[in-house]
């Protein structure tokens, strides 16, 4: 009966040796998952800031060209009014231009009339 004790004792100091060793297994696989965990957390967090980043240099570069397109609209506005007053100028230029040739007409005429009437 003493040997059977002996057995059973050295059988469950096996199996106690053989937990802790899988007791030991078990810690070093749980401080190598939460050393990956930090690094994966550390990771996201320089991620995080990234996205961050990005999306302020996003909103400071939409806001930049709202500005660009108005600055833009504007000159164009600004473009389009000296044209039409180019061509108003054009079209006052033009008319003068022809009621010049009509008077310089007239006048060679009344010349030439004065010319005839001189010669009778």
């Amino acid at each position: 009966d003493l040997t059977q004790a002996e057995a059973q004792l050295r059988a469950a100091e096996g199996l106690l040796a053989k937990s802790d060793l899988e007791c030991y297994g078990l810690k070093d696989d749980i401080r190598y998952l939460q050393q990956n965990l930090k690094q994966v957390k550390d990771m996201n967090s320089s991620l995080k800031m990234s996205v961050e980043t990005l999306q302020k240099q996003k909103t400071m570069i939409e806001e930049e060209l709202q500005k660009t397109s108005q600055v833009l609209h504007e000159k164009m506005e600004a473009l389009e009014a000296e044209r039409m007053k180019l061509s108003a100028e054009q079209s006052a230029s033009a008319q003068l231009q022809r009621s010049l040739r009509r008077e310089q007409r007239r006048g060679r005429t009344a010349q030439a009339l004065q010319a005839a009437s001189r010669q009778r």
